[in-house]
């Protein structure tokens, strides 16, 4: 089967010591972008050259077992911003939680104040309604309740959900995963 790999891009975020690391990556990217078939057998995935040299060779990892949505307990790792353009990190020293409840109704922490709403879901639609949050002002760290109303936002425009795994993703009506999560341990 053909394959086509255009020009790779990569986050850069090397520790200063990372030469090796880096000239390891560049070699794979190279590879990557020179890929012309592939080939699965079992639980290999080899990808050639046009010249039909084996260039790199993939084993299917385990899937991890899934969570489930209800009773875990979800922490927030990213959310999005500017539209669904960018993702952000929550704000280092804040901690955003996620449960839904057997009973029809979600909480968790916005980062400052608690939570609370209804909500609705099947097997990946989800309808958040009438999210009501406590009414503390926090200072500390600085950004908090610009996040949490952010964050409260996203969870309002709520309508489906997919797990891989231990994380989870929100995704909203058009279909953009807008809050991501990790399952606590």
């Amino acid at each position: 089967s053909g394959i086509l790999v255009e020009p790779v891009t990569i986050t850069k975020a090397y520790p200063a010591a990372a030469k090796d690391l880096m000239q390891q990556e560049s070699r794979y990217q190279e590879l990557l972008v020179a890929a012309s078939s592939y080939q699965v057998e079992d639980d290999r995935l080899v990808i050639s050259g046009p010249s039909g040299k084996d260039l790199l060779v993939f084993l299917r990892a385990e899937q991890p077992e899934t969570v489930p949505l209800l009773g875990t307990a979800w922490r927030l790792t990213h959310y999005s911003t500017g539209g669904g353009s960018a993702v952000a990190s929550p704000i280092p020293g804040t901690n955003v939680t996620l449960v839904f409840a057997d009973d029809g109704t979600l909480s968790g922490s916005a980062g400052c104040n608690a939570y609370l709403a209804p909500y609705q879901v099947n097997e990946t639609g989800l309808a958040v309604e009438r999210v009501v949050a406590t009414k503390m002002s926090c200072a500390e760290p600085a950004g908090v309740m610009e996040q949490e109303a952010a964050y409260l936002d996203l969870l309002r425009s709520a309508a489906g959900y997919r797990i891989v795994g231990d994380r989870l993703a929100v995704i909203d009506g058009n279909g953009r995963a807008i809050l991501f999560f990790v399952a606590e341990p």
